[in-house]
């Protein structure tokens, strides 16, 4: 079982043991908001990252995720960001993944890729 705790703005996720394994940290600039993501996006966490990406999307019509501390993505993950993508693109929004690394790229192109905007690292 997951714990979840907030700290300095900070969503931390752990597990039993108090491992901490997700964190996810919001920070405004401007009109939009940067979403940074560190650790493994584990499926037993996508649900967390879901409800960060789409509460941010009710609020802002651009965010940007930065994956720079991303080790690992699971499937359900990559069903979040579909979502987060539909209801971007319901409400003439921009999501933006940032930052992100060759071996999670590699999971992503698996095909999401050509529908989401990844900015050059």
């Amino acid at each position: 079982m997951k714990k979840r705790r907030i700290q300095d703005n900070t969503l931390i996720i752990s597990d039993d043991s108090g491992t901490e394994f997700l964190s996810i940290n919001e920070e405004r600039d401007k009109d939009q908001l940067i979403i940074s993501v560190s650790g493994s996006i584990k499926n037993e966490a996508a649900f967390d990252f879901e409800d960060e990406l789409i509460g941010a999307l009710s609020v802002f019509r651009r965010i940007v995720v930065d994956f720079s501390g991303v080790s690992y993505i699971g499937g359900a993950a990559l069903n979040s960001l579909m979502a987060a993508k539909r209801i971007t693109d319901e409400n003439g929004g921009e999501m933006i993944l940032r930052k992100v690394s060759p071996e999670i790229m590699q999971v992503i192109e698996s095909g999401l890729a050509d529908i989401l905007i990844i900015e050059d690292n």
